[in-house]
């Protein structure tokens, strides 16, 4: 098996109007007509397999998980994917602990067949910041536009790094 994990964040897709402007009035911005908001979905390829991921701020409660808007949001960028398993949504919630993150999450994306999407939730602006982007091995972008392509083309996308 390979050890190396890979993401790139998927552009060129966005959440619903009605979402991004909940989401801009939460945040106390304003958008302009058409303007789309940026959530952090990617295309992730580990052991030769891809997956599709989304990182949500949340916390997991008695009641179940609870998603900020944002992640919410991402949540709804991810399922609207027109690539991947649309069928089922998987919730991993990521804490810090003595296992490196970059190991959990590996051993999350193993257990599930290729193709699937995962949301990762947790204290991404606390707790997690600056150590999640690491564990999926974040660099660079990828248009919606060539990975719906790839699979057009029935043709594995590449990921190559950024110079």
């Amino acid at each position: 098996m390979s050890n190396n994990i890979r993401s790139k964040l998927i552009t060129g897709i966005s959440a619903s109007d009605s979402t991004n402007q909940q989401v801009a009035f939460e945040n106390n911005k304003k958008l302009q007509p058409g303007q789309k908001i940026n959530y952090t979905v990617l295309v992730t390829t580990l052991d030769k397999k891809q997956y599709y991921c989304c990182l949500a701020g949340g916390v997991m409660e008695d009641s179940g998980v609870k998603l900020t808007r944002v992640g919410k949001a991402a949540v709804e960028v991810l399922m609207a994917l027109p690539v991947g398993d649309s069928e089922r949504l998987v919730m991993q919630e990521l804490k810090l602990g003595p296992t490196p993150l970059k190991k959990k999450v590996k051993k999350v994306l193993r257990k599930l067949p290729p193709e699937s999407k995962i949301c990762f939730f947790g204290d991404m602006s606390g707790e997690l910041d600056g150590h999640i982007h690491k564990a999926l091995n974040f660099s660079g972008q990828v248009e919606i536009s060539d990975l719906v392509l790839a699979k057009i083309l029935d043709n594995d996308l590449v990921l190559v790094p950024s110079p």
